[in-house]
C-alpha cells in the first residue's frame, strides 16, 4: 500500500478502514493464493517426502538453471562466475555454488538494480523491514509471491492449520483514526478472516482489551513477533488467567525466539509454538516441523555457514547464514549474507522429512556479543533462567568490554542481579564488565520488532 493510501487510511474512521483493509486483503489473497497457487502446493505436498537423494536431485537441478540464468540475464553475476558458465549444468551444486563470491548485503542495498534480470516482465517491488533503519527494496513477480506462500502454507500444513483459518497477526503496523466511535489497536481483514493487532500498544492498560479481542475470536492460529504473543502471555499468567485463548498452533518469526517466551507462551495458550524463518529477499526459507526442529526448505533455496571470508564452516559451527534462493528469477540472490549466524545439523529427524536441519539460530550478526578476544557469544536467554522479577530485558554491547542489561521490573527487590551477572559472566567472560541498569521500558525498533541482544559497537568492529 502507498504512503498516500496509507495516510488517507488512517484519517478515516475504523469502520471504513476495516472495509479498505479487507478490500486490499482481498486483492492480496488473489496475489498470494490464486492463479497456479494450488498446483503449487500439490507439488511442494509431493517433495515434502522426498528421500535426501531426491531432495539433492531437485536441488541440484533448480541451483543449476538459477545460475544459468543468472549470469546470462544480470551482469554483476556474469562478471563473478569464476568458470565458464557453460560448465555449471556439469558441476555438483557445491562446486556451483564456490564458483561465486558471498555477496554482502551492504552491496545489495547500495545497487539493487543490478541484481534484477534483463529478462524480466512485469515486476511487483516489495521492501524488507528494514532492522536496522535501511528497507531494502526487492523485485519479485506475483508468480515467485504464491509459491513463496506455497511454502508458508506448506508449513501451516504440517501443524494443521490452514491461511485461510481464523487468525490472528501481530507485527509492527502502527492504527489511527478520525471521525467518532471507538479506536482500537486492530484492524480487520475480512478477507483472510485475520485480526490484525498492533505491536506498539503493548501497555499494561492496553493488553485486556486485546485479549478481550482474541476471546471474541478464538483464532485458529496466531502469527506474531515473539516478543508480542509473549508480553500477552506474560500478562495473562501473572494473573493466573491461561488457557482463556486456545489457537492450534502460535507461529512466530522475525526476532530470535527464547527459549523463556516458548515455555511462557506454550503454557498459557496450552498449544505448541513453531518458528519459521523467511525474509522479503526470498533466498531461504526454513521452519519448525512438530517435533521442534527447523527444516530447510531445499526447494525454496540453499542455506550455508559461512566464516568471516565466505568459507563454508563444518557441520555443527556457528557462522553467517548464506542463503541462495530459487523462487525468484527476476532478482537472483547466490550467496547472499542475509546478516542472521545460526548453526546447521547432520542428525536426523523424527518427523521423517530428509531436508536439511538447521539447528538453532542465533539472531542477527548485531545481537551477537563479541569478547574482547573475538569470541563471538549468542543465545544468551538460558542466563536468566531461574532469575524472577524480570518483565522484559535487553542486553546492549556498548564497547568490547562492557556490556549493560536493561530490565523492567515490576519489583526490582525481586531480582537476582549479582546472579544474573555471574550466569552472564560466565557465558561471555570475565573480561567483559557487565552491569544492570533498572528501566521503565525498552524501546521496539522503528519497525516493531523487539531485539533482546543489541550491539552498539561500531560497523568496523562488528563481524561481515
Amino acid at each position: 500500500m502507498s504512503a498516500v493510501a496509507t495516510q488517507l487510511l488512517n484519517s478515516s474512521p475504523v469502520w471504513l478502514q476495516n472495509c479498505a483493509i479487507s478490500a486490499y486483503g482481498w486483492q492480496l489473497r488473489q496475489q498470494r493464493y490464486g492463479g497456479e497457487f494450488r498446483s503449487i502446493y500439490a507439488e511442494l505436498e509431493r517433495s515434502d517426502r522426498y528421500s535426501t537423494a531426491e531432495l539433492a536431485e531437485l536441488q541440484a537441478r533448480l541451483l543449476g538453471s538459477m545460475l544459468s540464468h543468472a549470469v546470462s540475464t544480470v551482469s554483476y553475476y556474469r562478471k563473478q562466475c569464476a568458470v565458464d558458465p557453460a560448465r555449471l549444468g556439469s558441476m555438483s551444486a557445491e562446486e556451483m555454488l564456490a564458483a561465486f563470491p558471498v555477496l554482502p548485503k551492504s552491496r545489495l542495498r547500495a545497487m539493487p538494480a543490478d541484481f534484477v534480470a534483463v529478462s524480466a516482465g512485469a515486476t511487483v517491488d516489495i521492501q524488507t523491514s528494514g532492522s536496522t533503519g535501511s528497507p531494502l527494496k526487492v523485485t519479485t513477480t506475483s508468480a515467485a509471491i504464491r509459491r513463496n506462500y506455497a511454502f508458508f502454507a506448506r508449513f501451516l500444513g504440517w501443524h494443521g492449520v490452514s491461511p485461510f483459518d481464523e487468525s490472528a497477526t501481530f507485527a509492527g503496523r502502527l492504527f489511527s483514526a478520525s471521525g467518532r466511535g471507538r479506536d482500537t489497536p486492530w484492524r480487520r481483514n475480512a478477507a483472510m478472516h485475520d485480526t490484525l493487532f498492533s505491536s506498539y500498544n503493548l501497555s499494561d492498560a492496553n493488553i485486556p482489551a486485546y485479549i478481550r479481542e482474541l476471546e471474541r475470536r478464538q483464532p485458529v492460529f496466531i502469527d506474531s513477533y515473539p516478543s508480542s504473543i509473549y508480553r500477552i502471555a506474560s500478562f495473562l499468567k501473572s494473573r493466573g488467567q491461561q488457557h482463556r485463548i486456545r489457537p492450534k498452533v502460535i507461529v512466530t518469526s522475525s526476532e530470535t525466539l527464547l527459549d523463556s517466551q516458548r515455555e511462557t507462551i506454550e503454557e498459557v495458550f496450552c498449544c505448541p509454538v513453531r518458528d519459521q524463518y523467511g525474509s522479503a529477499e526470498m533466498a531461504g526459507f526454513f521452519a519448525e516441523c512438530e517435533h521442534g526442529r527447523y527444516h530447510v526448505a531445499p526447494e525454496y533455496g540453499i542455506v550455508e555457514i559461512v566464516d568471516a571470508d565466505g568459507a563454508p564452516v563444518p557441520v555443527g559451527e556457528m557462522g553467517e547464514l548464506c542463503l541462495t534462493g530459487l523462487i525468484n528469477p527476476t532478482m537472483p540472490l547466490i550467496r547472499y549474507l542475509i546478516g542472521d549466524v545460526g548453526r546447521l545439523s547432520d542428525s536426523s529427524c523424527a518427523c521423517g522429512r530428509h531436508a536439511p536441519v538447521v539447528e538453532s539460530i542465533e539472531g542477527r550478526i548485531d545481537d551477537v556479543i563479541i569478547t574482547p578476544s573475538g569470541r563471538h557469544v549468542g543465545r544468551l536467554d538460558p542466563a536468566f533462567k531461574g532469575v524472577t522479577g524480570i518483565r522484559e530485558s535487553q542486553i546492549l554491547q556498548t564497547a568490547r568490554d562492557e556490556v549493560v542489561v536493561r530490565i523492567v521490573s515490576d519489583d526490582r527487590s525481586q531480582v537476582n542481579g549479582a546472579g544474573l551477572v555471574s550466569n552472564l559472566s560466565e557465558r561471555i567472560g570475565t573480561d567483559v564488565h557487565i552491569s544492570i541498569e533498572f528501566v521503565e521500558s525498552i524501546d521496539k525498533e522503528p519497525n516493531g520488532k523487539f531485539r533482546s541482544v543489541k550491539s552498539l559497537l561500531p560497523k568496523t568492529q562488528r563481524p561481515g
